[in-house]
């Protein structure tokens, strides 16, 4: 039994003609945007900041706790942020770079700004390439 096949079709002088308009016309919404002030506004017109951290050695001395406390300030020594850490003292002792922190930034005003928390990461002395992993909330 002897099949025959059929040519090929010409191709359409216009294809798809069907597909030039949609069938549904969707309107978009139109998202109005509030200008909020921003959490970081205060550092708009700052070209440089001094971190110093405030070292307690009577809480070094007697294993008190480690609670780091830096402070932001601009170059004319305004307080822009207050920087605390929270953790006890046997992760920061025993942890040391590796330890998980919870650092909570606060303005000048004292109002919480910014959360920032790291979780503890396991990272080797031989391969300390391992990515951590950091959180911020505001």
């Amino acid at each position: 039994m002897m099949m025959q096949a059929a040519p090929i079709p010409a191709a359409p002088s216009e294809p798809y003609a069907y597909v030039k308009e949609p069938l549904v016309k969707v309107e978009q919404p139109v998202l109005e945007v509030t200008s909020e002030p921003h959490i970081l506004q205060d550092l708009s017109t700052v070209d440089r900041l001094f971190i110093t951290k405030r070292l307690r050695v009577r809480s070094v001395l007697f294993l008190r706790g480690k609670k780091n406390r830096f402070f932001v300030r601009t170059s004319d020594q305004n307080l822009v942020y207050t920087i605390e850490e929270q953790n006890s003292w046997w992760v920061g002792y025993f942890c040391y770079g590796l330890r998980p922190l919870q650092l909570h930034v606060r303005d000048c005003t004292g109002t919480e700004v910014m959360r920032i928390n790291r979780p503890y990461a396991c990272t080797s002395r031989i391969l300390p390439c391992q990515l951590q992993r950091i959180q911020v909330h505001n």
